[in-house]
């Protein structure tokens, strides 16, 4: 694993984070053979990030995949999470998303209000 870690700082210097997946032996059927490492390039978003897959009992390098040679859907794929929370677009994004999703929860609660009052008037 200390060679896995030397490998993908070398790769990769400037990149804020990196995941190992060692596998789930109670998720997975099979032995996983390679180690997947994934490279974060920012460390508030989740869509900028590389693969690498090194060899389990070697640590050498087998696959290097960068977040640059990925293609329009598979970024944009990656950015889901990032989208769905706001943070695509930084703070002003979160803002805009917590702003609007206020809004959509207010709208049984305003609704209900609106036919209540339109109950009671109709009484009078």
């Amino acid at each position: 694993m200390d060679k896995i870690a030397m490998q993908v700082e070398q790769h990769y210097p400037n990149y804020a984070a990196y995941t190992m997946d060692l596998g789930h032996p109670h998720m997975d059927d099979h032995e996983h053979e390679n180690f997947t490492v994934y490279v974060r390039g920012l460390e508030d978003k989740y869509y900028i990030y590389s693969e690498m897959i090194f060899d389990e009992n070697s640590g050498k390098l087998l696959h290097n995949r960068p977040y640059e040679k990925r293609n329009f859907g598979e970024k944009y794929v990656a950015a889901n999470y990032d989208i769905h929370v706001g943070a695509i677009l930084g703070t002003f994004g979160k803002i805009l998303a917590f702003i609007s999703s206020l809004i959509c929860a207010s709208l049984p609660v305003t609704g209900f209000l609106v036919w209540w009052g339109r109950k009671k008037k109709a009484r009078i």
